[in-house]
């Protein structure tokens, strides 16, 4: 049985109490006249008898009497009535606050559910927002590095590179020099051949010389041929041109390396 049932049953218990205490002192109020009747009767005929100024006396003394009590009746009646509605009125005030702190109680305990839960999405939500920025700065941090390896890699590639390069053109000049003197070497053959192909035109003046341009593969065969400085003359130039092609193919150093400096040769033919 908890609190609010217990004040309750004792309630109950004083209001039969009250309510009992309340029919005794009415069943009391009633007898009593009729009874004090039937003394006063006798009295009152006694009183005939001896003197009718105490009869008139007692039936006062009776009727206060009765008046008194019906007074007290009456006050008792109210006071327990007060009690009654006093009992009523604390226990409706009782259940009240009984209720209300049923209420609070169950507030404040959906009120900690929801913070706890609150808390632990809170926590989750942290927990989740730490991991993706530590995923974040992970992969930044590869990213990073992978960046600075190739940034290395490039770097080394680049040097490399500039090396070769640089080397490519140190040999190319050295070759360039090496074809230059081996063209100077050359030069004399070439005119030899083409010389040896050359018939010289009718009425061609004396003292006549032009330069041709020849395209060579790497094993001298002429491709083509043109007058890049004319004579003058233009029958001495074709002459000069068809004895280049009848002179394929033309002398060049064996080297390989030199090969792609004789694709193209510029040469001047001076038949004096």
């Amino acid at each position: 049985m908890n609190k609010g049932h217990g004040r309750a049953f004792l309630y109950a218990i004083l209001v039969h109490v009250l309510v009992l205490l309340v029919l005794g002192f009415s069943f009391d109020w009633r007898l009593t006249p009729s009874s004090n009747r039937q003394s006063d009767d006798k009295k009152v005929v006694q009183a005939t008898l001896v003197d009718g100024g105490k009869v008139q006396k007692e039936i006062e003394r009776i009727k206060k009497k009765e008046a008194a009590q019906k007074s007290a009746a009456k006050k008792e009646k109210a006071r327990l009535e007060s009690l009654i509605k006093q009992a009523a009125l604390a226990e409706k005030k009782a259940e009240k606050r009984r209720k209300a702190e049923e209420k609070r109680r169950i507030d404040l305990k959906k009120k900690k559910v929801l913070e706890k839960k609150r808390k632990n999405q809170k926590a989750k939500k942290l927990a989740k927002k730490r991991k993706k920025e530590l995923a974040r700065k992970k992969k930044q941090a590869l990213a990073k590095k992978k960046r600075k390896a190739q940034a290395k890699l490039a770097a080394q590639r680049r040097h490399r590179q500039a090396e070769k390069a640089m080397q490519a053109q140190i040999r190319k000049e050295q070759l360039q020099r090496q074809a230059q003197s081996e063209l100077n070497k050359y030069q004399p053959l070439i005119r030899q051949r083409v010389e040896g192909f050359w018939i010289r035109p009718p009425g061609a003046k004396t003292g006549l010389k032009a330069i041709l341009r020849v395209r060579l593969t790497r094993g001298g065969e002429v491709l083509t041929v043109r007058v890049v400085r004319s004579s003058g003359n233009a029958i001495f130039d074709r002459s000069v041109e068809n004895a280049v092609k009848k002179a394929t193919p033309l002398p060049l150093p064996d080297n390989p390396e030199l090969a792609e400096f004789f694709s193209v040769i510029d040469f001047e033919f001076d038949p004096q």
